[in-house]
């Protein structure tokens, strides 16, 4: 199964030749897909961070980095556009069939730098070890709403030396409201368990409401 374009660093000194070179040749039958019309063979060092024009010679952006397939054919450019000095640019992600290259020198046909200011901003996707632990709308990972159910499982089991109430009636009620509100709890965290992505805020937001009714139920109940 093919993954997605994974960016590349500096420290990479991709062999964009060898790609290229083979486009250069093809030149008089077909070019091949996502390659940028190229001249001869140019090293990935030479195009990180080289400046990005379009037909009018003006500067649009600056090229941050380089996207490869699961072939390490390379397939998108990264383009930081607006900011100063690197800091506030965004990035876009752009297809390496649109630039046009002449040894280190990249421009983009047809482009502003408006054009792309108001394209989709480029956010790369984390490690699936980062995606496990993405924070969520209150700065929560999963592993710390795994720590707060551990934590309120602990505080329930020892109910019985913090009830307020240590009459038996009192005990059993009060125990039963606490069980409910756990419960919900419990449910919530099933559904954070399970949610994607996507669905993580409204989960995290439906377990945060539970827990604050637990926290409430117990503040009534425990002494």
């Amino acid at each position: 199964m093919q993954r997605g374009p994974v960016p590349i660093t500096l420290a990479v000194a991709l062999a964009v030749g060898a790609g290229v070179a083979g486009g250069a040749r093809a030149q008089t039958t077909t070019a091949p897909a996502h390659t940028a019309e190229i001249a001869a063979p140019v090293s990935s060092k030479e195009l990180i961070g080289a400046t990005v024009t379009n037909d009018a010679g003006d500067r649009i952006g600056t090229i941050d980095s380089l996207l490869l397939d699961s072939r390490f054919r390379v397939t998108d450019a990264v383009v930081d556009v607006g900011g100063f000095l690197g800091i506030g640019a965004k990035s876009v992600k752009l297809p390496m069939d649109k630039f046009v290259l002449s040894g280190a020198r990249v421009s983009l046909p047809g482009a502003t730098k408006e054009s792309l200011e108001s394209a989709p901003e480029y956010k790369p996707l984390k490690s699936a070890l980062e995606n496990a632990e993405v924070r969520l709308s209150g700065a929560k990972t999963r592993a710390e709403v795994d720590r707060t159910v551990r934590e309120w499982r602990s505080k329930i089991d020892g109910f019985s030396d913090k009830a307020a109430d240590k009459t038996a009636a009192g005990y059993r009620s009060a125990k039963d409201r606490l069980d409910a509100a756990w419960d919900r709890v419990e449910i919530e965290w099933g559904k954070a368990k399970s949610a994607g992505r996507e669905g993580w805020d409204d989960a995290q937001k439906s377990f945060d409401e539970a827990v604050t009714e637990l926290e409430r139920v117990w503040q009534e109940v425990a002494g």
